[in-house]
């Protein structure tokens, strides 16, 4: 909320004025409150989001782990099942190393579990919803799968915010950041502003389209 210059005084009323000044003037946007099973579809891509950070993660923590204590992977391939079966065999010091491996390793394997519970419950319930049509149709779209479009529909929230198509754009940061004085433009990358896992699902969708 924008405050005057030396204005230090906050109360209710005075609060309550400055955002009837706003909604009278149009300076603020129209926002709803989701109910309570909207709301929850939103959580399901956040912890699906979250799970996908912490599988990425993981294996970075590993070879954190492993380099400090001076140990190099023979093979051309860091990632995958072979450099674990690798440092299976390796001999350990004394503790604490061997149980900090095998806590690192579950700790990576996690994420992988959670994310084929967590994809079904995005899509187990869509035929019931209400907004399944909208969902069908987004799929239309190339590189758009069921999750891509139950996360962008949740995160779009009500109509009225984003209820023109070019008013979705900056919901989703993906307008360019632009600071300009006079004829030229000078634009840069974009803002990322707005919903973060709307804007990677449509960013993935559009470069799996290629």
């Amino acid at each position: 909320m924008p405050n005057q210059a030396g204005a230090r005084g906050k109360t209710d009323r005075r609060d309550a004025r400055q955002l009837a000044r706003l909604a009278r003037s149009g300076a603020r946007p129209v926002v709803s409150v989701p109910p309570v099973h909207e709301e929850a579809r939103r959580d399901l891509p956040r912890a699906r989001a979250d799970a996908i950070s912490a599988r990425k993660d993981a294996p970075c923590r590993l070879k954190a782990f492993v380099l400090h204590h001076d140990l190099r992977y023979p093979g051309r391939a860091p990632g995958g099942p072979a450099p674990l079966r690798w440092l299976a065999d390796v001999v350990w010091p004394p503790p604490p190393p061997p149980i900090v491996f095998p806590e690192d390793v579950r700790a990576g394997q996690a994420p992988t579990a959670r994310l084929p519970r967590l994809a079904h419950a995005l899509h187990e319930p869509v035929p019931a919803w209400r907004l399944s049509p909208v969902v069908e149709a987004l799929q239309a779209l190339r590189g758009v799968p069921c999750t891509g479009a139950v996360t962008l529909r949740a995160a779009r929230g009500a109509r009225p915010r984003c209820a023109p198509p070019r008013a979705l754009r900056p919901c989703l940061g993906l307008p360019p950041s632009e600071d300009s004085s006079g004829a030229p433009r000078r634009q840069g990358a974009r803002t990322n502003a707005g919903h973060t896992q709307a804007r990677r699902v449509l960013v993935a969708g559009a470069g799996a389209s290629r």
